[in-house]
């Protein structure tokens, strides 16, 4: 399990799963997660893709191993998250990828398509919303002006377990223990 380590930058963490025939050259296809998850997010999808790409599953800065060792009140936005996704693609070569992300992950492919689109060779989205009603605008705020403002002042772990209260009641609790334990996210009392 690879950490980048890139000199006064957030350390990342990523995995690279890859069941590819040695003999071909198989693309990279990097899998995002969304905001306080990390890349066991995807590990149902990694059999089968792993057989086919070199499948690439970062953490964001911050989040699951990838360390807290910057300032998560000016460091959590998405020009360093983007900036840390041009960082793994560049060590894994340079060449164009196949990016694939989830939520939040989603958001910054749209970004690097949009401003660097010869980094991808294919997009794809999942539950990405393209707006954001209100009333989830102000959940995800937890009593503060903005999102951005709750992480600002809550931290992103903070930030995570507020929202947890979101959850549906018919959560199973095992699905509140796994997204603590994989996710670096503090359980609530439960």
């Amino acid at each position: 399990m690879p950490f980048l380590k890139r000199g006064g930058k957030p350390t990342l963490h990523y995995v690279i799963d890859d069941c590819t025939d040695a003999w071909r050259d198989a693309p990279h296809l990097i899998l995002q997660h969304g905001y306080g998850r990390s890349g066991v997010f995807w590990r149902s999808w990694v059999p089968y893709l792993a057989r086919y790409y070199r499948v690439v599953r970062p953490d964001l800065r911050g989040l699951g191993q990838s360390p807290l060792d910057f300032d998560p009140h000016v460091g959590m936005g998405v020009d360093g998250f983007v900036e840390d996704l041009v960082a793994i693609m560049d060590a894994l070569g340079g060449a164009p990828v196949h990016y694939c992300g989830e939520s939040l992950g989603g958001v910054l492919g749209i970004v690097v398509a949009a401003e660097m689109p010869g980094r991808l060779r294919t997009l794809s989205l999942v539950a990405v919303p393209v707006t954001i009603p209100k009333a989830t605008q102000q959940a995800f705020g937890c009593g503060h002006a903005s999102w951005q403002e709750a992480l600002r002042a809550l931290g992103s772990k903070g930030w995570s377990n507020a929202i947890q209260v979101l959850m549906p009641a018919t959560c199973a609790i095992e699905v509140l223990h796994f997204a603590a334990q994989h996710d670096g996210v503090p359980c609530r009392e439960l």
